[in-house]
């Protein structure tokens, strides 16, 4: 009979090639990575008066030849990755009084085919059961607010998940699109989840008590049994389990009946008859159905293949016209912007010579304006000198007559300065423009 390594806590050290494990009554906790990478361990049994509550990250990581992972009714947290990669473990029983499962707590237990979790659990962490790729029901009871992100990822044979009314927020990637989520008859769920729990669990065995060379001195020194061999212990923690599961009252029965029921409860044997014949009849109803097609005349077959040709031909045609009408008006948008183009730099090139013929204009009128100026400058400097001059003035006054008044410099001046005026605002204008 093989040995048993005693597990009493703190930072002992474990052989790698251990294959069974009993932890001391006195450990409270399993250290971080305590078995991580014993892959003969098969099997780990907790003292029945033990008082163990946590479960360290990465306990019992890669731990591959672990078949059960059953864990005793004080454990309150599983730390991250406590069971990474346990693929060979078929069977998880959860405790009731759990209240965390860490991140990635089973990611990697491809054996698991069925998980139930316990109304205690308050909080369970992303990727908690992440490539659990043989999971295929699970069932959570009524406590849980949130399933995070990656919850059951990659678990692609999960057919059914029960899911009770608290859970309010369902993260990304939590559950597969695949997966039917039973949320109007999650107790039926929890209940089928149990019952195939329970019928692994009495498969499987339990560890019995016995005496062995390396616990003389512990009544309850465990040595495995045979599954195929069960034990009248193990009979009776079965028989007493299901009596659990079987347990309610008139309160909860009425709860269960609204779908908003909790805890461990079942639904009565009516009920279970009534689900499993709208069962049948609903496989039958499917049989019917795919009789009826396998049945159509190959002629209805090809009359329908028919008509989604010439559906497909009317469309063809219908999409070659829009093309053609599409071709049709680029070309003349292109036309008309042709024109446009060539009518634009037509009108550039006008404005352009305008531009320039007024420039030439411009230069013009400056030139007249400087022979105004000069012009008007010698009127003024030769009225002055006969001004001064008053015998030249009297002289040429008596000489000339009324009309050569009207003709007199200073008139003249009045006149170049009233066409310098309409000048420079025929300019000013000009310029403006």
């Amino acid at each position: 009979m093989e040995n048993v390594f005693i597990y009493r806590g703190g930072y002992q050290e474990v052989p790698r090639h251990v294959t069974r494990v009993y932890i001391d009554p006195s450990v409270d906790e399993i250290k971080n990575k305590a078995f991580k990478g014993c892959k003969e361990l098969r099997e780990v049994v907790f003292a029945k008066d033990g008082r163990l509550e946590v479960i360290g990250s990465f306990a019992f990581m890669g731990c591959e030849s672990l078949e059960l992972i059953e864990l005793p009714k004080t454990t309150k947290r599983i730390l991250c990755g406590a069971f990474i990669n346990c693929s060979s473990a078929k069977l998880l029983i959860l405790n009731h009084g759990l209240q965390e499962i860490g991140l990635s707590s089973f990611r990697g237990c491809r054996g698991l085919k069925y998980a139930l979790v316990p109304r205690t659990v308050d909080h369970m962490a992303a990727r908690a059961f992440f490539e659990c790729t043989g999971l295929e029901q699970v069932a959570i009871e009524k406590g849980l607010t949130k399933i995070h992100e990656s919850t059951f990822e990659r678990c692609t044979a999960l057919k059914m998940i029960g899911l009770p009314p608290s859970v309010t927020r369902i993260g990304s990637n939590a559950i597969p699109r695949e997966t039917k989520q039973e949320r109007k008859h999650w107790v039926w769920a929890v209940s089928q989840v149990s019952v195939s729990i329970l019928k692994m669990n009495t498969n499987s065995g339990n560890c019995l008590s016995s005496q062995n060379d390396d616990t003389a001195n512990l009544k309850e020194a465990p040595v495995p049994v045979s599954p195929r061999q069960p034990s009248q212990d193990s009979t009776a923690s079965t028989l007493s389990a299901s009596k659990s599961l079987t347990l309610s009252q008139e309160d909860d029965h009425a709860e269960m009946v609204n779908a908003t029921a909790s805890g461990n409860l079942v639904i009565s044997r009516e009920e279970w008859d009534d689900v499993n014949n709208r069962l049948e009849v609903a496989e039958e109803n499917v049989k019917v159905l795919k009789a009826q097609l396998n049945t159509v005349p190959t002629q209805a077959k090809e009359s329908l293949s028919d008509a989604l040709c010439q559906k497909v031909n009317a469309l063809e045609q219908k999409l070659n016209a829009s093309v053609t009408r599409f071709d049709n008006d680029k070309e003349s948008l292109q036309s008309e912007l042709k024109t446009a183009i060539t009518s634009l730099h037509q009108t550039t090139t006008e404005r352009d010579e305008l531009k320039e013929e007024i420039a030439t204009m411009k230069q013009c009128l400056e030139a007249l304006k400087k022979g105004f100026d000069l012009l008007i400058e010698k009127d003024q400097v030769k009225h002055k000198e006969i001004g001064q001059d008053t015998s030249y003035q009297s002289e040429q006054t008596k000489k000339r007559s009324r009309h050569d008044w009207e003709d007199s410099p200073v008139e003249s001046l009045g006149v170049m300065g009233s066409i310098k005026k309409r000048i420079l605002t025929w300019s000013q204008q000009n310029h403006q423009e």
